[in-house]
C-alpha cells in the first residue's frame, strides 16, 4: 500500500510538472542554443577548454527541449480546458417595454449551460463576456454561478471536478434594446481560474 501511495505520488509530481512545464522547455530551449552558439564562438576564436563535443552537446539537449515545449503545446492546443454546451430549451431572453409598447432600454438574459471540466485540477468559471449580441459600450450586468451537487445551490464560487460536468448560469442585464425580436441568437465568453477561453452559443433563445 505504501508503494503504491508512493508511486501515485510521484506519478501525480510528474503530472503537475508536465501541466506547468511549456514556458521552461521553452526557456531550456533558448539557452542551449545559445549556450551552443556562444559555445562555437569561443572554439573558433581559439579557445581550447572549449571542444566541439560541448558544441554538439548543447545543440542536441537544444533540440529536445524545443521538442518537449512543441509537444506541451500541441497538448494545449488540441485539448480544451473545459467544454461548454448551450441549455437553449431553458435559456430566455426578456425586453424592458415602455407605456407604448415598445422596446425599452434593457434586455435581460437568463441563460443556463453545462460546463465539463476537462483538466486534472478542479475548475472554477470565473468570468463571463457578450460577445453577441454586441453591447456596443453600453454597461453590461453580469452574474455568473455553477450548480453544487453538495451544497444544492448555484454560486459564483463553485468549483468542478476534474472530468466532471455541472449547470451552469449567466444571469445578464445589457442596458441597451436589440429590437423587438421574438428570438435571439447570444454568445457567451467564459473564462476559467487560469484565464483559458471557451465560447458558447445560444441559438435561437425565445422572448418570455
Amino acid at each position: 500500500m505504501a508503494i503504491e501511495t508512493i508511486i501515485a505520488g510521484i506519478v501525480g509530481q510528474v503530472v503537475k510538472f508536465w501541466d506547468k512545464s511549456l514556458i521552461l522547455f521553452v526557456a531550456l530551449a533558448v539557452c542551449f542554443f545559445l549556450l551552443s552558439g556562444v559555445s562555437l564562438f569561443f572554439m573558433t576564436v581559439g579557445f581550447k577548454e572549449v571542444g566541439a563535443g560541448l558544441v554538439v552537446w548543447f545543440f542536441y539537449a537544444g533540440i529536445v527541449a524545443a521538442v518537449l515545449a512543441f509537444a506541451r503545446f500541441l497538448q494545449d492546443l488540441v485539448t480544451r480546458p473545459f467544454v461548454l454546451i448551450a441549455d437553449e430549451q431553458n435559456s430566455f431572453f426578456h425586453l424592458a417595454r415602455r407605456a407604448d409598447g415598445n422596446p425599452g432600454k434593457h434586455t435581460q438574459l437568463n441563460l443556463h449551460f453545462r460546463a465539463t471540466n476537462n483538466l486534472r485540477g478542479p475548475l472554477l468559471l470565473s468570468k463571463a463576456r457578450l460577445k453577441r449580441p454586441w453591447p456596443r459600450w453600453a454597461k453590461v450586468e453580469m452574474q455568473l454561478a455553477t450548480y453544487s451537487a453538495f451544497h444544492q445551490n448555484y454560486d459564483s464560487g463553485h468549483f468542478i471536478q476534474t472530468r466532471s460536468t455541472a449547470k451552469a448560469t449567466a444571469q445578464i442585464i445589457l442596458h441597451r434594446d436589440v429590437g423587438d425580436k421574438n428570438k435571439l441568437t447570444v454568445v457567451l465568453e467564459i473564462s476559467d481560474q487560469r484565464g483559458s477561453k471557451q465560447r458558447v452559443k445560444f441559438k435561437g433563445i425565445e422572448q418570455r
